[in-house]
C-alpha cells in the first residue's frame, strides 16, 4: 500500500468522524443507530414491534432536525488565555459568549476545535516514526504506527465541553472552563 492512498483513506475518515462528533450528541447517535437497524431487522423478520421502534425513534430524529435552532450568526464566543500553562496539571481559561439575537438562546455545548491535529500529506510521507525501521513488514507498510504517531505528537491539548443553560437576548454569559495541556507545544484554535 502506497503511503498516500493511506493518508487519503485516513484523513478522510478522520475528519468525517470528527465531523460528526462534533455534530450529533451521544443521545443522537444511538436514536440514530436503534433508528436504522430496527428498520433493517424489522424488514428481515417482518416483525411489527420492530417496525414501532423504527416509527419512534425516526420520528424523534425528525423533531430534532426541525426544532433546532441553525442560526448561531448572532452568537459570538471570546476566549482569554492569560499565561502559558505547564503541562499535565488541569488549566483554567476565560471564555465569554455574547449573545446579539433576538432571542433567549438556552441548552448550549460549545466544545473548541484544536487545529492540526491530523497531519499534512508531506508531513505523514516525508517524516518516520522514530525506529520504525525495525518494524516487521507488515507495520511499516500498512502505516498505521505511522499514522498514529503522528496524530499523538500533534495533540497538544484536551478541552473539556462547555455546557451553558441560558443566555439572555443582549446579554452574555462568562465561564471559566478547564482543559488539560498534554504536551509542549502551541495549540491553535480553529473554531468551535
Amino acid at each position: 500500500m502506497s503511503a498516500e492512498f493511506f493518508y487519503k483513506s485516513y484523513a478522510n475518515f478522520s475528519k468525517r468522524g470528527r465531523k460528526v462528533r462534533l455534530n450529533i450528541t451521544p443521545f443522537g447517535l444511538i436514536i440514530i443507530s436503534v433508528c436504522v437497524i430496527s428498520g433493517f431487522a424489522g424488514i428481515n423478520l417482518s416483525t411489527s414491534f420492530l417496525y414501532r421502534i423504527f416509527a419512534l425513534s425516526s420520528a424523534l430524529i425528525i423533531i430534532a432536525l426541525l426544532s433546532r435552532n441553525k442560526n448561531f450568526s448572532d452568537l459570538k464566543i471570546k476566549l482569554f488565555f492569560s499565561k502559558q500553562f505547564p503541562v499535565g496539571e488541569n488549566s483554567k481559561y476565560l471564555l465569554k459568549i455574547f449573545n446579539e439575537g433576538n432571542k433567549d438562546l438556552s441548552d448550549i455545548s460549545i466544545a473548541l476545535v484544536a487545529a492540526n491535529t491530523i497531519p499534512t500529506l508531506d508531513q505523514f510521507v516525508s517524516v518516520k516514526e522514530p525506529n520504525e525501521d525495525r518494524r516487521n513488514i507488515w507495520d511499516r507498510k500498512i502505516y498505521y504506527y505511522r499514522w498514529m504517531w503522528h496524530v499523538i505528537r500533534l495533540f497538544k491539548a484536551e478541552f473539556n465541553t462547555v455546557n451553558i443553560k441560558m443566555i439572555r437576548s443582549g446579554s452574555f454569559a462568562i465561564e471559566e472552563p478547564s482543559f488539560n495541556p498534554v504536551k509542549r507545544g502551541k495549540v491553535f484554535i480553529k473554531g468551535a
